[in-house]
């Protein structure tokens, strides 16, 4: 990690929907002294913590890699590439992952992969019905494949009931 990141700069980040671009208005550093909680900055250099005010930020993936645009249509190949290798859907028997952030969903993915267990599906966020769904089709061909597993994330109430129902696992923290 590198660089550094100012006021005004042109930012691109990942969402579900994929890749977006916006204009920093402000950042906000924690301040370890003093009564306010936060202090306005011009620039951060990279790994710092720093708020970031920017309009369109809602929907941002946590944990997803954020960078200062260079070369706009360089800059969303390379994040649509690494979106891509965490959040997925297949068409082969595996598991259904869910995690927190993209950092968590790597790292499970990577485990998974090392114990040689497929994964069908990978996504960040709640568990949802669809997750659930996923891993019943899997079970229908495959009943020690069809499971979904979560780190760090709710399972939506509607999940809860289909796994009640359909009898799927849900493995989550």
């Amino acid at each position: 990690y590198d660089g550094v990141l100012r006021k005004n700069d042109e930012i691109i980040f990942l969402t579900l929907d994929g890749v977006k671009t916006t204009h920093v208005r402000g950042l906000l550093e924690p301040n370890s002294i003093g009564k306010e909680k936060f202090n306005y900055v011009d620039e951060v250099v990279a790994a710092a913590g720093v708020k970031i005010f920017a309009p369109d930020l809602a929907g941002v993936l946590p944990g997803s890699p954020l960078k200062v645009v260079e070369n706009l249509e360089k800059d969303k190949i390379d994040l649509e590439q690494q979106f891509k290798e965490v959040v997925f859907e297949h068409d082969q028997l595996g598991v259904v992952v869910k995690g927190d952030s993209m950092g968590s969903v790597e790292a499970i993915l990577a485990l998974l992969k090392d114990a040689e267990i497929p994964v069908k599906q990978a996504s960040v966020g709640k568990i949802n019905r669809k997750d659930i769904l996923a891993a019943q089709a899997v079970a229908s061909e495959n009943k020690y494949l069809g499971a979904v597993l979560g780190f760090n994330v709710d399972v939506l109430e509607d999940a809860r009931k289909e796994s009640e129902e359909t009898k799927i696992p849900i493995i989550w923290s």
